[in-house]
């Protein structure tokens, strides 16, 4: 009898080896027949019932298994493994758990244990097994790659990176440790590395590959970083074959409407983000670039409308205020209310819409202007609120709230309503009498400000800023004056003399930022600059300033239009076709020729 059994079971352990799932369990299973209790063949039928995919079945064979030999380490792996393909964590990590008890120098088990723990979110004990699985087996990428994202999750960069980098050096022709270090190093703003890692990705995939399930995320993702670094046609062309993939993929069509927006295909990008909000008509990164799109088209009262989605987005805001105070509606009465109105987002955002704190005021209104503390000194000289007070003091006791950049939408302006009657920032006239006597006037020149990039922090930063040579051969022209409107150290200093840019000591705009900036502007004829604060500064002062713009500029710049209906003073130079920097700065010349030509 036993003999037979044996003979038996090696039949079937032939045809389970053999990939002959279904004459295997037939064989397991009359095996059970004589004799239920047989806890080897138990065994082996769960194992087979899980690789055909039969998890449930697999549970029951390998716990009447573990029921009688209940240290079998391999029996509460694979019970690890159902339970984790059936979406069941807890219990799942109960079984490793169980198996790093009955073996404690198994690497599957302490592997399997950190699987477990991530899925259940337990992020430090996942890391403490993963580890060990490490230790035991140094090349294991799979316990790298899992280290990596647990560590990612628990905002430590440093030690997912370390992780991620030793995965990807164990198995560099595994997709998954370049796809999760693409999507870390995406993450911290690295895009030209990131952008790496997923090419050497999409080099991997097969058309039968495992990973091909996750073609549409990679995909996407390399579009996405394409795109940010200004490689508008190649981001869309990998966002059009993610959404081709995953074509009910909100993400995958959200940033597809991104990338055409970033190519002028506005009517296209339009599409693509209803089709998103078709599926998730909640999403609100769909929402917010729609209303992105809108501003930039230059319907201004449907873009403000749908720009209060931004509170919705985590990018921007990861958490929000809470008021006891209600919030202003926009129609009622403000005369004798006080209002605590708040900025919200960058430097030349604050500058930009503080006149409709100014405008609010008024209308009778007392209101109280919260700004980022380096801006109090220069809202206060320049009486743009009742009050204005750093963000972080004491919020006041008013009668309602509002966010600074939510005014347009309650009030419900349209595009004439956005100007600017007159300058409502100014610069103290003891600032003004001191960089009088640095800045001298010489007949027939003409003094330029200049400033050619902006905050790094910027996810579009690239696009919008470049190097202070594009200004060497104005420089080098006899009928103007350049000065630098940075802050910048010496070897900046040193290569800005080079060029025959002046620049001024470290103590420039240190006591208070944009006071020295706005007071200089007295003592220049133009300000030729990026897209950045400074231009709002000096056209929010009423000065003359010419600003550089990409193909697809920020929203608040529109489309093919050289002017602007925020600022009188302001002339816009857009890039012909993406990067086309020398171009731009041709016709800046060419205008310049005129200029210089009626003041002489």
């Amino acid at each position: 009898m036993i003999e037979s059994r044996n003979n038996t079971l090696a039949r079937a352990l032939s045809a389970h080896d053999a990939g002959d799932l279904h004459n295997a369990r037939l064989i397991y299973r009359n095996l059970l027949t004589a004799d239920p209790c047989d806890a080897q063949v138990n065994f082996f039928l769960g194992l087979a019932m899980m690789q055909a995919r039969e998890f449930a079945e697999a549970i029951n064979s390998l716990g009447r298994a573990l029921s009688i030999m209940p240290a079998d380490a391999g029996a509460w792996n694979y019970l690890c493994l159902c339970q984790l393909e059936l979406k069941n964590p807890a219990m799942a990590a109960d079984a490793a758990r169980a198996s790093v008890i009955c073996d404690e120098v198994s690497e599957d088990a302490h592997y399997n244990l950190g699987v477990a723990l991530r899925a259940k979110n337990d992020h430090s004990g996942a890391i403490a097994s993963l580890r060990k699985s490490a230790v035991l087996n140094p090349h294991a990428w799979k316990a790298f790659n899992n280290l990596g994202l647990s560590s990612k999750v628990l905002g430590d960069s440093v030690g997912g990176y370390s992780s991620l980098h030793k995965a990807v050096q164990s198995a560099p022709n595994e997709i998954g440790p370049l796809f999760n270090m693409g999507a870390l190093l995406q993450d911290q703003g690295m895009l030209a590395p990131a952008s790496q890692m997923y090419s050497a990705a999409v080099d991997l995939l097969t058309f039968d590959s495992i990973d091909s399930a996750h073609r549409g995320d990679l995909y996407r993702n390399l579009g996405i970083v394409l795109t940010t670094m200004g490689q508008s046609a190649e981001g869309r062309a990998w966002l059009a074959k993610s959404v081709c993939i995953s074509p009910g993929a909100v993400l995958s069509l959200n940033n597809y409407g991104n990338s055409l927006k970033e190519t002028l295909a506005a009517t296209d990008a339009m599409t693509a983000y209803d089709r998103a909000l078709t599926i998730d008509p909640c999403h609100a990164e769909a929402i917010w670039n729609k209303a992105l799109l809108f501003l930039l088209m230059g319907d201004v009262t449907k873009g403000f409308s749908l720009y209060e989605s931004r509170w919705d987005v985590a990018e921007l805001f990861p958490s929000k205020r809470v008021f006891s105070m209600p919030r202003y509606q926009g129609h009622e009465s403000v005369s004798d209310r006080h209002i605590f109105v708040y900025a919200e987002q960058g430097l030349g955002d604050t500058i930009q819409f503080s006149r409709f704190s100014r405008r609010l005021v008024e209308r009778g209104a007392r209101v109280t202007l919260e700004v980022h503390p380096p801006l109090v000194p220069l809202m206060r000289q320049s009486n743009i609120a009742s009050h204005v007070v750093a963000r972080g003091e004491p919020e006041p006791l008013a009668d309602c709230q509002i966010p600074l950049m939510s005014l347009p939408a309650v009030w419900k302006l349209t595009e004439s309503d956005l100007g600017m009657q007159a300058p409502y920032l100014y610069a103290h006239p003891d600032r003004i009498k001191k960089w009088g006597e640095i800045i001298s006037r010489e007949k027939g020149v003409l003094n330029i400000g200049v400033c050619w990039r902006g905050s790094d922090r910027y996810r579009a930063d690239a696009s919008r800023s470049f190097g202070p040579d594009r200004f060497a051969r104005l420089a080098s022209r006899q009928d103007v004056m350049l000065y630098s409107l940075h802050q910048s150290d010496q070897a900046e200093q040193g290569l800005l003399g080079s060029l025959g840019i002046a620049s001024f000591d470290e103590d420039f705009d240190r006591n208070g930022v944009f006071l020295d900036s706005i007071a200089i502007f007295e003592h220049l004829d133009l300000v030729i600059t990026s897209d950045t604060s400074i231009a709002h500064l000096a056209a929010a002062a009423g000065k003359p300033a010419w600003i550089v713009l990409a193909l697809v500029p920020d929203w608040r710049w529109m489309l093919s239009r050289d002017n602007s209906p925020w600022y009188p003073t302001v002339r816009l130079f857009r890039q012909a076709v993406p990067g086309d920097w020398d171009g731009v700065f041709l016709q800046i010349e060419r205008e310049l020729d005129q200029l210089t030509g009626e003041s002489g």
